[in-house]
């Protein structure tokens, strides 16, 4: 009958729909694989990459996890500007991964307290003929006389912190990028700020 024609027609386009979203999350998980198995191969050598190229591809391999958690992040950047560094690109989405999951940290310790809306913003802007990341979260902060202290080994406000992740995120930016990184002083959740030399 025609009734159960437009049913078979109806159950057809539910088919060939799911069909497409599982292939569209199947290209999805294959594409994220590909990307994880690219991050965490250490850089043989230094090469140029551009900031926000490498940082997106990091937040697509974290994604989900974020989502899970209910953090929002939003990411800032000059439009048509290249921010182009020469450095070791894994290593680089390495340090920013251990900040964001600082940051993640940060803000479900304080949801332990109270609930409200987690929040990652990620700048991206030239200053005094540098580049510079701002990574800032509303989370509990930092005091401010760990300020300078977080960046040491062993030093960790954490109860299951080894006080070895902003160390090596430290020795990455300073020692392997010739960069910065600092944290700074701000009313509420934390501000870690990294400055690196253009690639001119």
């Amino acid at each position: 009958s025609y009734y159960i024609k437009e049913v078979k027609k109806s159950y057809q386009k539910k088919i060939v729909k799911s069909s497409c979203e599982i292939m569209t999350q199947v290209q999805y998980m294959t594409k994220t694989i590909d990307d994880f198995r690219a991050f965490i191969k250490p850089s043989i050598s230094t090469s140029d990459f551009e900031i926000n190229e490498a940082v997106d591809e990091l937040l697509r391999i974290i994604e989900h996890n974020i989502k899970y958690n209910y953090i929002d992040v939003e990411v800032n950047f000059q439009e048509n500007k290249k921010y182009i560094i020469s450095g070791y690109p894994n290593e680089f989405k390495q340090a920013i991964l251990s900040i964001i999951n600082n940051a993640r940290d940060s803000i479900l310790k304080k949801r332990e307290e109270e609930y409200f809306q987690g929040k990652i913003t990620i700048d991206t802007f030239y200053e005094n003929d540098h580049i510079h990341i701002s990574i800032k979260d509303n989370g509990t902060g930092i005091k401010k006389e760990n300020l300078e202290k977080i960046f040491e080994p062993f030093f960790t406000d954490k109860i299951n912190g080894d006080g070895f992740g902003l160390y090596m995120v430290k020795l990455i930016i300073e020692d392997k990028m010739d960069g910065n990184i600092k944290a700074v002083e701000q009313e509420n959740g934390a501000n870690i700020l990294i400055a690196l030399s253009k690639n001119v």
